[in-house]
């Protein structure tokens, strides 16, 4: 299916169209320009079925303000008398695309973020006497951080369909409620949609699939979604009740499966409190998980530094000051400022979400860069065959540390024992194999392995 209007096309008076985003059930959206010069999403209500439901829904909800909602600008008619929709143009990835991305499921971290806000957004639209009724991943977009809800141009007053049958289909048929089919619905079904994402944001895969809407409405009403592939079994009873087949099983208001949400994750030790604010005028949370606060950065300076200290301490006293005292100096400012590096790299967000082999590549350059430092400062110490191998030795040291999951902030113990115990002897091992004598070069890798954990930040999970 083609987009009817092109690049350069004016059909509203006032915006060039750029380009076509988007052809759904309801019509097509353009990435557009004013002529004042503001960029802008126009949705052109396709189907002339469709325009009146389309126009009730926006100017429903037109004046309505939230963080996380797409701002609606107007409701505009053309020459043809054609409805557009003018709205808020996300720059940012949808949560559809976040999800494809984690097979298995996405961190905990982001599907708190990310159903917090989600859950904010449609709470504000049920306190003003709307449902969304298409809430899905594709309809949640994330943008500088910030999650919002759009093209809730569908919805429509909680009271208008509650005792009226209504045959139009409304929504994607994998986050439709059953009821939805019959035309008696209300607010659960947004409550229904929350529960199939939560699921699909904690699995990587939906609660029901199928061919068709006929065996996906079957599989609804027959059966119940296995909560066995969302591993962590604290989900369990929200998801079985935001899912139940009645609407009259599932929580009476997002409010309360807020809550629910939130007991998992204070009873967990994760979070302090993810409940998003009642307020319209609240702050929508961030989507830069574990950012540093301002003292955090002399903070690891500082303990980098005095652990290194506390950690070359036993050699300092088995050495002669004299002969010894720029290796050790050298080695207690080297391990410091790998440590920091390890630190600020291992718990990046770009990081986190590299892959493996890319993972590996960075922190293997990490390696190369310090041995490149240590063998260049301490020429006149180091043997000639050394000079050469140390280099080698910091960057394969670095190899085998899973140091995505060493620094991950949310890590079982602060200090990972087998972690720690098979560094230093992939370290040590890999030194014996090049023939390293003085294995004190290996000082700062070593220190770096235990110094890291100590002062990456760190909140105590048991996933």
């Amino acid at each position: 299916m083609s987009f009817n209007f092109q690049c350069g096309d004016r059909p509203l008076e006032g915006f060039t169209i750029k380009r076509g985003v988007g052809i759904g059930g309801f019509g097509e959206v353009y990435l557009a320009v004013s002529d004042g010069g503001k960029i802008a999403a126009l949705k052109w209500i396709r189907n002339s079925n469709d325009r009146e439901v389309e126009r009730r829904g926006a100017l429903a909800v037109l004046n309505l303000k939230h963080p996380n909602l797409v701002t609606l600008y107007d409701l505009r008619v053309d020459s043809r008398d054609d409805t557009w929709v003018v709205m808020e143009y996300m720059f940012g990835e949808t949560l559809a695309s976040l999800i494809a991305r984690h097979k298995r499921g996405m961190p905990l971290d982001l599907v708190r973020e990310c159903f917090v806000s989600m859950a904010g957004a449609i709470r504000h639209l049920h306190e003003h006497g709307i449902v969304h009724r298409d809430l899905k991943p594709g309809n949640v977009f994330l943008e500088n951080s910030i999650v919002k809800v759009g093209d809730y141009g569908l919805s429509k007053s909680i009271g208008a369909g509650l005792h009226r049958g209504h045959t139009e289909r409304i929504g994607t048929c994998q986050y439709m409620a059953p009821e939805i089919a019959s035309g008696r619905y209300d607010k659960n079904v947004d409550i229904y949609a929350l529960g199939v994402i939560l699921y699909e944001m904690l699995s990587g895969c939906l609660p029901y699939d199928g061919e068709d809407l006929v065996e996906i409405l079957r599989k609804q009403m027959q059966s119940t979604p296995d909560l066995g592939r969302v591993g962590d079994s604290r989900f369990h009873p929200i998801l079985k009740k935001a899912l139940a087949q009645d609407k009259n099983g599932r929580y009476e208001s997002v409010q309360a499966m807020l809550e629910d949400f939130n007991h998992v994750f204070v009873e967990a030790n994760t979070v302090q409190q993810v409940i998003a604010p009642a307020s319209v005028a609240s702050t929508a949370p961030s989507l830069k998980v574990g950012s540093r606060k301002k003292f955090e950065v002399p903070l690891i300076l500082f303990f980098s530094t005095l652990g290194s200290l506390i950690w070359v301490f036993g050699l300092m006293i088995l050495q002669v000051v004299d002969s010894y005292g720029k290796p050790m100096i050298f080695t207690v400012i080297l391990t410091s400022l790998y440590s920091s590096t390890l630190v600020f790299v291992g718990t990046a967000k770009w990081y986190r979400k590299a892959s493996n082999l890319v993972k590996k590549s960075i922190m293997m350059g990490v390696g190369l860069m310090a041995g490149f430092i240590f063998e260049r400062s301490l020429p006149e110490i180091i043997s000639a065959k050394e000079i050469n191998a140390i280099p080698a030795w910091y960057m394969a040291a670095m190899l085998v540390p899973d140091w995505w999951k060493i620094l991950g902030k949310r890590r079982p113990s602060r200090i990972n024992p087998l972690a720690t115990l098979k560094g230093f002897g992939w370290v040590i091992l890999v030194g014996m194999a090049i023939q390293i004598r003085e294995m004190q070069w290996g000082v700062p890798v070593l220190g770096a392995i235990w110094i890291s954990q100590l002062v990456a930040p760190w909140k105590k999970s048991r996933t």
